[in-house]
């Protein structure tokens, strides 16, 4: 799951900010979707600084 996670950030990251955000929150619900019908997990914040 972290390498999965690694590959999406490093795809996420090569493009701008609003890229990054559609990226992240459509693997996040295709995610979503799937651990729906698994048992509950905890609390998710993903965050992102542009410096």
């Amino acid at each position: 799951m972290y390498k999965k996670f690694k590959e999406i950030l490093q795809r996420a990251t090569s493009g701008d900010m609003h890229n990054a955000a559609a990226i992240i929150t459509e693997e996040f619900e295709n995610w979503k979707n799937y651990s729906s019908r698994q048992d509950q997990v905890d609390d998710i914040c993903i965050m992102g600084v542009k410096i």
